[in-house]
């Protein structure tokens, strides 16, 4: 939706969609932020705004630590960035 036009940026990240859409699970809603946000960082580097996809990278890299695809390689790419 985000490519396509349909949402904007701002408001790709919907809580309340989420919780409701999602499976319940403990930290369920955290994982499934992060994983949007690195979708925003994806973004970001696709139309060419480097300053706003690193803001994405450094929001997931300074997050609670998690195991989720999305945490581990934000942080390798933010330190291969300089950015922490």
């Amino acid at each position: 939706r985000l490519y396509k036009g349909e949402v904007t940026p701002e408001k790709f990240i919907d809580e309340e969609d989420i919780k409701a859409n999602m499976i319940e699970q403990p930290n369920r809603l955290e994982l499934e932020i992060k994983t949007l946000t690195f979708g925003l960082f994806v973004y970001y580097t696709y139309v060419g705004e480097t300053a706003k996809a690193n803001e994405q990278l450094l929001k997931i890299a300074l997050s609670k630590p998690s195991a989720a695809f999305g945490f581990i390689k934000a942080s390798q790419l933010a330190k291969a960035r300089g950015l922490l």
